[in-house]
Parts: C-alpha cells; structure tokens; sequence
C-alpha cells in the first residue's frame, strides 16, 4: 500500500536518467526487496524500467567487456561492471565482478559494500520462496499473500511448512484449509470437478468439520465410478522439509557473507554509516549480529539520519525499551520535521464527536477528514497502465524537467517517511496506554499521507477505546476504502548508490 503518489514521478525518473543517480540517500531505505511489505517471487526479474533504459544499459555492459579485454587489471573497470550487472539484477554476474575487482584491490571499500548489498538480495531471493523469514508466523503470512495474489499451489506449499514449523496452530490449519477450498472452486469454475474434489478433500483433511468443503463435494459432480480415496494423514512430505532446510542454509550463508562485507567496508571507510546501517538490516534477519549497536554506531557517524532512528526506535520496541524507543522516534520526528515536503494533501482534522448524529457526520465529510473524501480524488496508475507505459517512447526530458522531478520524488519520500514516524510512535504510544497521545499522532500521520490505511486503523481502535463508536468506524471504513482499491505501486530497482 505504500508509495503509490510517487509512482508515476519515479517512473520518468529511472527512464530517462542512470539509475545510479537516482535515490542515492534514500535508496536504501525505499528498496523495494527490503520492503517487509513487499512479496518478490524468485522468479521476478522486473526491473520497473523502460525498454530504452535496459537496452541502454545492456549497451554500456557490451562496451565494459571491450574496455577490460584491453586492460585486465584495472580493478575500476570490474567494479563499474558489476554495478552494471547489479543494476540489471544479473546477481551472481555483479558478484562475480566484485570479487575480481576486491582481488584487484583489496583496498576498495565500494566494492565490499556493493558486494554485500549482492549477497543480501540473494540471501533474500532464498528467504522469499517460502517468505520473508523461516518462522511459522512469517510463513503463515506470506502464504495469505499468496492466497490473495491466487498463487494457490505456492500458497499450500508455504502453508504446509508454517504448520510443519508450528503443527498445533488451528489458525495455519484453517488458512490452509481456505486455500484448498479456493483451488477447488477454481478447478470447478474450470469445469474440472474431480480435481476440485481432490482439493476439497484435502481440504477436509486439515479440518475434518469444514462445513463449506463438506457442502462442496457432497455436491460436485464426479463421473460414475469415481472414489475418492481419503488420505490418513495429511501429507506434510518430508522432500518437502528437507528442501526447506537447504534454503534456510543458504539463506543464512548469503547474510553471513553480507555482513563480512559490510564489516570490511566499515573498517575501510571508517567515517561512512552505511555499513553499520546495512549490517543492522542483514542483523534482523540474521541473529549473530547486535542491531542496537550497529544503528548505534550509523548514529554516532550520523546524527541527522532519521531512518537510523526509526531503526533502533523499532528495535527497543521489540525488545520492551518503551522509553528509549520513544525517545529515538522523537529524535526521527524531529529531524524528519526540518526535512523538505510537499504540500499536504488534505488538512485532517480531528474527527467529528460522537454527539453527532450519523446524518451530521455525513453531512460534514467535506469538513472533517475522516477518509470519505481524502480517498476519493486520489488516481493510480493501474497494473496494467504500467505494463503498457514501459514500452511506450517516452518524450525527452531537459536536465531542469529531470531536477524538478527528482526533487519531488524526494520531498515526497519525506511526507511517507514523516508519516511512518508519526505511525510508530503513536503504536507505541497505545501500548503506554496514552490513548489521546496516540490519536494525535496517528491524525499527523494521515495528514502527512491521506493513503495511510494503518494510521486510519489504530486511529479507528483509539476512538472505540473511548466510547467514540461513530468515528471509529468511519476511520476502519477509510482504511478498508484505500486497501480494497486494485492500486499498483509502480517501483524501480535502483540498488547502486553513493558510497
């Protein structure tokens, strides 16, 4: 749900300038494969570019190839190619070239950097098969997004895992369920009852008392003849978990290697707190890593970088430091305060009070920004739309025009990240139980970003907590108006930076 004003913006923005030159302070925070919100499948290699954009990279990459044959030794030469490659998403081609340019010169910090950043998205690439980590939670999640993307067979092998992890949780079981009695729906819409009959039993095997399963096959219409044979146990194969192990282990062995890179980098480039920052993303994944400590030291080297921030406030969060938690999302809020932005939106106000009559709060929608109206003048760029423009020839942009929307794109990234912050803290805030702090600032995170749908929802919780029926439920409307909208968030892969 996030990001989806600056799509259109971001999209002229890889099409017509190098991507190396876009995002280069914010590209770390905004990757779209480090978005925990973010489903990448193993298979997609979408860059979010034009046609022209990739063949022009592809063109650099044939001249790089020239330039090396004449001159073998030149470590830049390797480490400009494999940021090539990185751009291409050519994975194991970029970590290839980092290793010849590291053993070139063993001195180059970029290199190591950039040769970690490779190994995290490939640990990634590992972890995103069955989901964003190994924990039954997380797996049970990833496969409700499966589920929801239609990915039925993806979604029963991700499913079976949670429950392998977790065997006594009724919830992974019921999901699983549901996915079963979806796919058998799709093959009877298929006019392919015997295996729609084969999903509802399956079905019925996770929960013997799924009365839509029961209902399903007790009226599907199988030809004469047919038996359905039940299954004694439900089939939870042991191929399967095995080849889950072997991607937890590469997976690990991926982050382990980032880490190491990142580390030699902060020893080569003591002064520069990316390192620390990106050891303390690859540290959530992997636990050998103290991720206080590495935003710790990002801060100390950087003081005015609200993302370190917000990453430790998170990490004192999960950990029940509530009052240093507090305190570093503050320091975000301010520092993310004195940060350029665009305009706002919508002015949002405090909600009408509960005195109103339902008629009353109808009548001021246009008064009171409680999401009726902040939702409704929005336009997206559909899936479709996308797809289509990234062929299409684009016009020429001048270098003022190509400023211009840079500039936006990033006073736009400081509404959402100013939003977020307001967001966080406000959920930290209702587990302090101070209800009026948070409604606060879940209202300043909707006024920063009118598509906040998690802001409309804890905001919706607070007011019910206090009596406020009436507004709460016009807050949990807005927030299912944004979220059942088909929005596209149209994202570029732009994975080489500044270092």
């Amino acid at each position: 749900m996030r990001y989806r004003r600056i799509a259109i913006s971001l999209f002229l923005l890889a099409a017509n300038i190098a991507p190396a030159n876009a995002w280069t302070t914010l590209r770390d925070e905004f990757d779209p494969e480090l978005d925990p919100y973010y489903v990448m499948k193993p298979q997609d290699d979408s860059l979010g570019w034009s046609k022209q954009e990739i063949e022009k990279q592809n063109a650099k990459l044939a001249k790089m190839a020239d330039a090396i044959a004449a001159d073998p030794k030149n470590s830049k030469l390797f480490l400009k190619r494999a940021n090539y490659n990185f751009e291409l998403k050519k994975l194991e081609a970029a970590k290839s070239d980092y290793d010849k340019a590291i053993e070139l010169d063993s001195t180059l910090a970029t290199a190591y950097y950039h040769r970690g950043k490779v190994c995290e998205y490939l640990g990634l690439q590992k972890s995103t098969l069955y989901g964003m980590d190994f924990s039954a939670k997380s797996l049970n999640i990833y496969g409700v997004k499966l589920d929801e993307q239609e990915d039925w067979p993806t979604a029963i092998k991700v499913l079976r895992l949670a429950i392998i992890r977790d065997p006594k949780n009724g919830v992974y079981r019921r999901n699983l369920c549901r996915v079963h009695d979806r796919y058998g729906d799709y093959f009877l819409n298929l006019k392919q009852p015997t295996k729609a009959a084969e999903e509802y039993r399956l079905a019925l095997d996770v929960d013997r008392n799924h009365q839509q399963a029961k209902y399903r096959l007790k009226h599907v219409n199988l030809p004469k003849n047919f038996k359905l044979v039940p299954v004694a146990d439900y089939p939870l194969s042991s191929a399967l978990l095995e080849d889950y192990k072997s991607q937890v282990s590469a997976m690990q062995g991926f982050y382990a290697a980032a880490l190491y890179n990142y580390m030699k980098a902060a020893e080569l480039a003591p002064q520069n707190s990316k390192p620390h920052f990106r050891r303390a993303k690859v540290g959530e994944k992997n636990s050998s890593v103290d991720i206080a400590d590495e935003y710790s030291k990002a801060i100390q080297l950087d003081k005015n970088n609200a993302v370190y921030f917000m990453g430790r406030a998170k990490v004192f969060n999960a950990i029940g430091n509530l009052d240093a938690a507090s305190r570093d999302y503050s320091a975000a809020i301010d520092l993310i305060s004195k940060l350029p932005k665009p305009p706002k939106q919508t002015l949002v106000e405090n909600p009408p009070s509960q005195a109103d009559s339902k008629a009353e709060v109808a009548g001021k929608r246009d008064d009171f920004s409680d999401g009726a109206d902040e939702t409704k003048t929005m336009q997206y760029m559909t899936k479709e739309e996308f797809e289509a423009s990234k062929n299409e020839a684009l016009p020429e942009l001048t270098a003022e025009e190509l400023e211009k929307i840079e500039r936006n794109a990033e006073l736009e990234l400081n509404l959402i990240r100013e939003s977020d912050a307001f967001y966080e803290r406000g959920v930290l805030l209702m587990k302090q139980q101070k209800w009026q702090e948070a409604k606060a600032d879940f209202t300043n995170a909707i006024a920063a970003r009118v598509d906040n749908d998690d802001a409309f929802e804890k905001r919706s919780q607070v007011l019910s907590h206090s009596g406020n029926r009436i507004d709460a439920e016009a807050d949990m409307q807005s927030a299912l108006r944004i979220r059942a909208g088909d929005k596209f968030s149209a994202s570029t892969w732009s994975p080489i930076e500044k270092f």
